[in-house]
């Protein structure tokens, strides 16, 4: 792979499962999130990128945000109306 900035990557299939387990990561500390009881955005990237600069929080959340969409599509997360930055979610499994 040859990506727009940085060295030509030589072991795709190495780098893209890298990628795959990081995403599951994240999406598992999200529905850990929020099981115990984290159900906007803001509380939800508080809790998972506690270790990330807060300047980086903005960007975070549309990611999580993804991550939300994807577990609604799932039927694992529930949402009231279009799931937005600023909407509330619950776990239900």
């Amino acid at each position: 792979y040859y990506p727009t900035h940085g060295p030509a990557i030589r072991n795709p299939q190495v780098f893209v499962r890298s990628l795959i387990e990081h995403r599951k990561q994240r999406e598992d500390a999200v529905i850990d999130s929020l099981k115990s009881g984290r159900n906007t955005l803001p509380d939800l990237v508080a809790q998972v990128y506690r270790d990330t600069d807060v300047g980086l929080h903005v960007a975070a959340s549309w990611s999580l945000l993804a991550i939300l969409i994807k577990l609604r599509e799932e039927n694992q997360v529930w949402c009231s109306g279009n799931p937005e930055l600023n909407s509330r979610f619950e776990w239900v499994g």
